[in-house]
């Protein structure tokens, strides 16, 4: 049987409607009961500040949750390892989707800035529906491999009959940007209630392939 390999490219421009904020805490009890209270209210805390910036807290969601033992680690002259035991460390990781609004944005991260909370922040820009996205990007694909396909059958005299195979990866696609980088503490000196962010983010660029085999005639 012959055949016909046609590799397509699914390319799209998306623009952003929404902004994910991740945050980051952490911090060291000697006690492993302690760790874990202090970690639930650290995120009770954060979740207290998100709603004083007029965002519904609920939408925090926690990605990770990390409670392991810490230690002091040194190295004597001989360079043999020691270490001491210090306590047990958490690490919260959780992130919050909010419409894609400078001034929903300025707000959230003021607020978070200007409080005594200790938690690191990044920012990214997003789509709302990924899913569709990513659909939206194989079809083009798809589309791609059929048209080029065509090309070169025409081009070889040939006739394209029915699709033998699709090789597809399925593997993971991030679709984000990360136009705006800001200190963690930076925002603590504005004079407002409020940081004046005036970001327009750029479409986000995404593309991915498909490979397909036709039998030929």
């Amino acid at each position: 049987m012959k055949t016909l390999r046609v590799t397509g490219k699914g390319r799209l421009s998306l623009k952003p409607d929404t902004i994910v904020v991740s945050f980051k805490s952490s911090a060291v009890y000697t006690d492993y009961a302690e760790t874990i209270a202090m970690a639930s209210k650290a995120t009770k805390d954060l979740k207290a500040v998100i709603a004083k910036a007029g965002v519904d807290s609920e939408l925090l969601k926690t990605t990770n949750l990390d409670v392991s033992p810490d230690y002091d680690t040194w190295y004597d002259d001989n360079n043999h390892r020691h270490e001491k035991f210090i306590g047990y460390k958490y690490t919260h990781n959780s992130k919050i989707k909010i419409d894609n609004d400078n001034k929903i944005l300025g707000k959230l991260l003021y607020e978070v800035s200007a409080s005594p909370l200790d938690v690191r922040f990044d920012i990214r820009y997003t789509v709302k529906d990924i899913e569709k996205s990513k659909n939206d990007l194989l079809r083009e694909a798809i589309k791609d491999a059929k048209e080029k396909a065509q090309i070169l059958s025409e081009a070889a005299g040939v006739k394209l009959k029915s699709v033998v195979d699709i090789n597809y990866s399925w593997g993971e696609i991030e679709i984000y940007s990360e136009p705006l980088r800001l200190m963690d503490r930076q925002i603590c000196a504005a004079p407002s209630k409020s940081f004046d962010i005036d970001i327009d983010a750029d479409d986000i660029d995404v593309n991915d392939t498909v490979t397909v085999v036709w039998e030929i005639d």
